[in-house]
């Protein structure tokens, strides 16, 4: 029964995602899965040694029907096991902080994202790590038995082969931008008026009756068969959330962009994957053509935490740029325009409410601050 009941505190984790240790845990997960159970969701937990298959609805039925001692023994087993969650996702950060410190050392802004980590020990001071990490333009699902020191040092060395592919891919993008700006007049002073703005990170969403598809994306995936097209890339696009949709006849895509160091040197990389970096400039362009006006929202996130709601206090611009012959022009809104566009539901044109921290911003002093603790007046 212990073994039922420990399967069971770890089926309720796996579901719920996580619980309050400060909170009653077993009205926790009562709640939690009755909500599973009204949403009509079905997951179930196979419990190999009694070779019975469990529903949430049964675990839920145990919950309401066990003894005080089942009772205390599933909350001791689901306090065991968030603190092990928790113990596993402070390692998960270790591993991330130190390899981006790696990273940092060699010079190349290599991405790297800790996805999935679980260890468990296994004598002689070694444990199994279980992972999925992905580093530049790769991920791995892999397993190595070792001591915590001993993956980060095997980790390092996939950096380091990774730090080959990111700097090409960004010595591409350059050699992209510098061809984009020459074919298309005023694209250069466009980029520096956007990136002006950029401390570390921000979204850039362009809008145009039609938008070129990135060039990564077209290639046919591994294993498809058949022809590839447009229509199978705009479907895996959404599918994916890659950033693409469809409003009211008008398509908008948008682009992450990091402000990053390279060989001691700052770069503006455009797109959430590595694969994208060099896309951007060619993308842009090509989109220019399709168009010949676009509309551009850049959300720009700057280092300050607003006191009031907590999140990253972020700015909001508009431009319009447009293509005659081959030459960009550009107007930017007014922060008022700004502020009406970002309240104004795209598909019934209600009015929304103003997000908190943030900054409606227009030309030079132009400034508009939403409702929070950001200085300047606020706005209903």
């Amino acid at each position: 029964m212990k073994r039922i009941i420990r399967s069971y505190a770890w089926f309720v984790l796996d579901l719920l995602g996580s619980l309050d240790l400060d909170q009653d845990l077993i009205e926790q997960a009562v709640k939690g899965l009755e909500e599973i159970v009204r949403r009509g969701e079905s997951h179930d937990l196979l419990l190999v040694d009694q070779g019975l298959i469990v529903s949430v609805s049964d675990v839920l039925e145990f919950l309401k029907s066990a003894s005080e001692w089942e009772l205390s023994l599933f909350k001791s087993e689901l306090e065991r096991a968030l603190k092990r969650r928790e113990s596993e996702y402070r390692d998960a950060k270790k591993m991330e902080a130190r390899l981006r410190a790696y990273a940092v050392e060699l010079g190349i802004p290599v991405p790297i994202y800790v996805e999935g980590y679980s260890r468990s020990h296994v004598g002689g001071g070694k444990h199994l790590f279980m992972f999925k990490v992905t580093i530049g333009t790769s991920t791995y699902l892999d397993e190595f038995v070792g001591s915590f020191e001993e993956l980060i040092e095997a980790l390092k060395g996939i950096v380091e082969a990774e730090a080959e592919n990111i700097a090409e891919l960004i010595v591409e993008a350059e050699r992209e931008r510098e061809a984009a700006v020459k074919s298309v007049r005023g694209l250069r002073e466009f980029l520096g008026e956007i990136e002006s703005h950029i401390v570390r990170s921000a979204i850039i969403t362009f809008g145009g009756v039609r938008l070129a598809r990135p060039r990564s994306w077209m290639r046919r995936p591994r294993g498809w068969r058949g022809r590839w097209s447009g229509r199978d890339v705009d479907q895996v696009a959404s599918i994916l959330g890659w950033g693409l949709h469809k409003i009211k006849g008008i398509e908008l895509m948008s682009w992450d962009v990091e402000r990053v160091r390279f060989k001691g040197r700052p770069v503006l990389l455009y797109g959430a994957a590595p694969e994208l970096w060099p896309d951007f400039y060619a993308w842009l362009t090509s989109s220019l053509r399709l168009s010949r006006v676009l509309s551009v929202i850049l959300r720009s996130f700057r280092e300050e935490v607003d006191e009031l709601t907590g999140l990253p206090v972020k700015e909001i611009r508009g431009y319009v740029i447009t293509l005659e012959g081959d030459e960009l022009k550009f107007t930017q809104l007014s922060a008022k325009e700004v502020l009406e566009m970002s309240t104004a539901d795209p598909l019934t044109g209600r009015k929304l409410k103003p997000e908190p921290a943030v900054i409606y911003c227009g030309p030079g002093d132009d400034k508009i601050f939403s409702a929070s603790s950001l200085q300047g007046p606020e706005q209903d």
